[in-house]
C-alpha cells in the first residue's frame, strides 16, 4: 500500500518472520478494482491505513472556449512525484481523496495538453477545490495503402511534435491503440483523437517498405486527412521475417494483451510470429484467424525456459495443451545445469531450435 507498482509479478515489501513451535505469521493481500482511474482505488486505500483523507475536487475546462472538458485526465503529483490519475466526469468535475499536503495538478489527456498547472494544499480539514485547464481538441483520419496495390495495409504511425506542439501520448506504451507517440493499426485506416497543433507523422511498415512522413497542422475542433502511399522497395522471396525473442500477457512481465502483440507483428510487416513467454506456451493462431491476417502471418507456439541460475532460453516449435494452466509450458526456474534443460526441452521433439537469449 506504500507503493504504486506497474510489474504484476513484484511485491512493495518483503518480510521474512521467523516462527518458531507454535508461532503464527499472517499475510493480508488487498485486491481493489478500480474504474479507470488510480484516485478510484484512493477510498480502500485509506480505509487498509485506518487514516482519515482531504476531499480534493475540481472541475477541467477547456482553456479557449471554457466548456467542460469530459473525460480529461488530471495528474496529481507531490512535486516532482506522481500520486494519482484522476479522469474527469461528463461535466468536467472530478474528486479524489488525499491526504494532507501540497499537490501539483496538471490536465492532459490523448487529445488533450495540458494549459498550465495549478497548486493546491490540503489539510486534514479542508476541501480543496481546483480549476484544470486543457487545450482543445482536434482529430487526424488517416489511411495507409500499398502503392502496388492499392489496397489498405497494416500501418504503424508515429508523431512527433513540431514549432513547439508537444509530441502527443496517446496511451500506455503497451497498447497498439495508442502507445506514447506511436498508433499501431490492424487495417491501416482509422481515425484519432489529437491535441490541436503541428505535427510530423511518420508512416511506416517494417525495413521492407519505404517510411513517408508528412507534416500536419490541425486547429482546434477541426479535422485533418493523412493519405498515404508506401512502397514495398525490398523482395525476399523464400524467406520469412520474424522476431524470434518476444512476450506478451501470459508472460508476468509484459502486460502487452495477445491480440496487440499479433497487431504490432502485422504493422512491423513480419511474416511469422514466435511465441517465447517465460515457461508458458502460447497459441496466437486463434488470434490472429479472429483479426483475419491469416494470410499475413504464420504463427509458431515457442516458451523461453526461464532460470534463476543459469539463464533464458528459447525453444521452438513446442506442443500447446489449452487444458493447461501454462499451456503446456513446465517450470525449469531453479534447474542448475544446461545439459539436463536442454535434454528437457527436447524430450519430445529433436529438431527443435534452442535459442541462447541471457
Amino acid at each position: 500500500l506504500d507503493v504504486m507498482s506497474s510489474a504484476s509479478w513484484s511485491d512493495p515489501t518483503v518480510t521474512e518472520p521467523r516462527l518458531h513451535r507454535g508461532d503464527e505469521a499472517r499475510y493480508e493481500r488487498w485486491f481493489v478494482v478500480g474504474d479507470g482511474d488510480t484516485a478510484s482505488l484512493h477510498g480502500a486505500i485509506e480505509t487498509a491505513r485506518g487514516k482519515t483523507w482531504a476531499r480534493l475536487s475540481g472541475r477541467v475546462r477547456e482553456d479557449a472556449s471554457r466548456k467542460p472538458a469530459a473525460g480529461a485526465l488530471v495528474e496529481v503529483s507531490e512535486g516532482q512525484t506522481p500520486f494519482a490519475i484522476v479522469r474527469a466526469r461528463s461535466d468536467g468535475a472530478f474528486e479524489m481523496r488525499a491526504p494532507q499536503g501540497t499537490y501539483r495538478l496538471r490536465g492532459t489527456g490523448r487529445d488533450r495538453v495540458a494549459e498550465g498547472e495549478v497548486n493546491v494544499s490540503l489539510s486534514s480539514d479542508t476541501v480543496a477545490n481546483a480549476e484544470v485547464l486543457v487545450s482543445g481538441t482536434a482529430t487526424l483520419r488517416y489511411r495507409v495503402r500499398e502503392k502496388r496495390l492499392g489496397r489498405a495495409i497494416p500501418a504503424k504511425l508515429t508523431f512527433v511534435g513540431r514549432k513547439g506542439t508537444p509530441t502527443p501520448r496517446f496511451g500506455l506504451r503497451f497498447r497498439a491503440s495508442g502507445a506514447m507517440n506511436t498508433i499501431h493499426s490492424r487495417e491501416g485506416e482509422g481515425a484519432t483523437g489529437i491535441p490541436p497543433g503541428d505535427y510530423r507523422v511518420t508512416v511506416s511498415r517494417g525495413p521492407r517498405y519505404d517510411a513517408v512522413s508528412r507534416d500536419i497542422s490541425i486547429a482546434p475542433g477541426a479535422t485533418a486527412l493523412l493519405d498515404v502511399e508506401l512502397t514495398r522497395v525490398i523482395d525476399t522471396p523464400g524467406t520469412l521475417c520474424g522476431d524470434f525473442h518476444q512476450h506478451a500477457e501470459r508472460s508476468a512481465d509484459a502486460p502487452t494483451s495477445l491480440r496487440d502483440r499479433v497487431i504490432t507483428n502485422l504493422t512491423e510487416g513480419l511474416d511469422i510470429l514466435v511465441a517465447t513467454d517465460h515457461n508458458v506456451h502460447t497459441d496466437y493462431a486463434p488470434i490472429v484467424r479472429a483479426l483475419g491476417a491469416e494470410h499475413l502471418l504464420a504463427t509458431v507456439v515457442g516458451v523461453e525456459a526461464t532460470t534463476h541460475a543459469i539463464g533464458h532460453f528459447n525453444a521452438y516449435p513446442v506442443r500447446y495443451d489449452a487444458n493447461d494452466r501454462q499451456g503446456g509450458g513446465q517450470n525449469v526456474y531453479r534447474m542448475t545445469s544446461p545439459a539436463a534443460l536442454f535434454a528437457r526441452l527436447r524430450a519430445d521433439g529433436d529438431d527443435r531450435v534452442i535459442q541462447v537469449n541471457h
